[in-house]
């Protein structure tokens, strides 16, 4: 079972390391340069969907700062199972999402799975 192997200990720590560090600078982002982002992915930067880039950079950014923030392997441990769920869950609704351009869908769904695919790696203990 994934959530019995403890993070530091078995794993090479750099990379959830980085999985957080990612985490806080999409975040970052979000907040911070929502037409930024929204452009690279291709989607309009209207007063709404900077909103919600916002929003969503913010719930970002605050998963990275906890796993940085967590004082014990099982406290990481759960923030990166948390990681795992909320990307695997952006990367399929961005995937099926109706009305979005395809360059934004694929990007969404690519970005958010190789942030889950690299946690479930590191829960598995193969990095």
């Amino acid at each position: 079972m994934l959530a019995s192997r403890p993070v530091t200990t078995t794993t090479n720590t750099a990379v959830p390391g980085a999985i957080a560090a990612g985490a806080l600078a999409f975040g970052a982002a979000g907040i911070l340069a929502p037409k930024v982002l929204l452009g690279v992915y291709g989607l309009p930067a209207t007063p709404p969907v900077r909103f919600l880039a916002r929003l969503w950079g913010t719930r970002t950014a605050v998963l990275g700062a906890l796993y940085l923030a967590s004082p014990s392997e099982d406290s990481r441990r759960r923030m990166l199972v948390a990681e795992v769920a909320l990307n695997a869950a952006d990367a399929a609704i961005a995937a099926a999402a109706p009305g979005i351009p395809l360059r934004a869908r694929v990007m969404a769904a690519l970005t958010s799975a190789g942030f889950a695919g690299a946690g479930v790696a590191v829960l598995a203990g193969a990095v």
